[in-house]
């Protein structure tokens, strides 16, 4: 499922903020010459960076008038890859040139914890990573569990 992303383009990043949560919301843009497919993506976890290279552009931790500003630099890249450590849920979705890197924050699958990142399919299903090392598939509205 994680290979469905690449190609698709980030748009309107943006970070929000509640009490001492920061979530990343992101807007999948489908290339020109395919169908429109609306996609999003949200990380909730509060262990990730942004990086390029060697360089670090942003941090969970960072101030969020900090934050604010730089998580728009995904703006318009086109995800190359998608990459999962299955025994950690260790998340890199490489830009080419950057990188968004996602770690979680707890190593129990305890169902009271969110998940670290989730992804919301054009059919309305989503794809949730975390808690812990685990992940779950939810079926669109409608949709019959196969």
């Amino acid at each position: 499922m994680l290979d469905a992303l690449r190609g698709l383009t980030m748009r309107s990043t943006r970070m929000l903020a509640d009490d001492d949560v920061v979530t990343l919301a992101f807007g999948l843009q489908t290339p020109p010459d395919q169908p429109l497919r609306r996609w999003s993506f949200r990380v909730y976890s509060i262990a990730w960076r942004i990086q390029s290279g060697t360089r670090l552009i942003a941090g969970s931790e960072d101030e969020h008038d900090v934050l604010r500003e730089t998580v728009s630099v995904l703006d318009g890249r086109a995800v190359q890859a998608v990459s999962l450590r299955p025994t950690t849920m260790d998340t890199t979705f490489d830009y080419g040139d950057h990188e968004l890197r996602i770690f979680p924050v707890t190593s129990v699958a305890d169902p009271r914890h969110w998940q670290q990142w989730s992804v919301r399919t054009p059919s309305g299903g989503y794809v949730d990573v975390g808690p812990g090392a685990t992940w779950s598939r939810r079926g669109a509205p409608g949709e019959r569990k196969q």
